[in-house]
Formats: structure tokens, C-alpha cells, sequence
């Protein structure tokens, strides 16, 4: 999981490393479209300081959908963001919609 992805369908929430590699901090089984996502459930695996911030210091973040087309084939879309972290109380409810 170097990638920052799961191997089965559904969604694979990641935060890069400074090393370019991505650390897989939620993978949920399925997909509802608008669904949102909570801070509170992800796992970081590092720490703070091994992952990639903008200038502003924002980490950065990547949603990807793995799903199946009608043929089988499988699809894959990514989304990626800049998250403030440590959040603020009342604000680690994060909304992406994943196209």
C-alpha cells in the first residue's frame, strides 16, 4: 500500500509523506456519492513531521474511488485537497464529492 490505496473496491483516503509516498489513513468499503468524511477516523501512521505541507502548511490529501463499470473493468478517480490539520473543534468534518 506504497501508493496510498487499497486493494478491494471503494474509497482510500491518503495524506502524502515528504518522501512522495502516501500513508493510507482510511479505507472505506463503498461508495455513496456526496458522502463526507471525519478527521476523528482517520489513522495517521507517522508523524506530523513526515508529511508533506504546502508553504502554508497545509497537508496534503487525496481521495480515490476504485469501483466497477458494468463490464467489470475497474475505475479509479482521485481527488486531491489541502486539509488544515490539527483541526478545530466543530471543523473535522471534511465534504469532497468524488467525481
Amino acid at each position: 500500500m506504497e501508493d496510498g490505496t487499497y486493494v478491494d473496491e471503494g474509497i482510500s483516503i491518503s495524506v502524502l509523506k515528504r518522501d512522495g509516498n502516501w500513508d493510507l489513513v482510511q479505507f472505506i468499503p463503498f461508495y455513496i456519492p456526496e458522502m463526507t468524511y471525519n478527521m476523528s477516523d482517520w489513522i495517521f501512521h507517522y508523524d506530523a513531521d513526515e508529511y508533506a505541507r504546502t508553504v502554508d502548511g497545509y497537508l496534503r490529501a487525496r481521495i480515490t474511488s476504485k469501483t466497477r463499470d458494468n463490464s467489470r473493468r475497474i475505475i479509479y478517480s482521485s481527488t486531491f485537497a489541502v486539509i488544515d490539520y490539527l483541526p478545530q473543534p466543530g471543523y473535522d468534518t471534511i465534504h469532497w464529492e468524488v467525481c
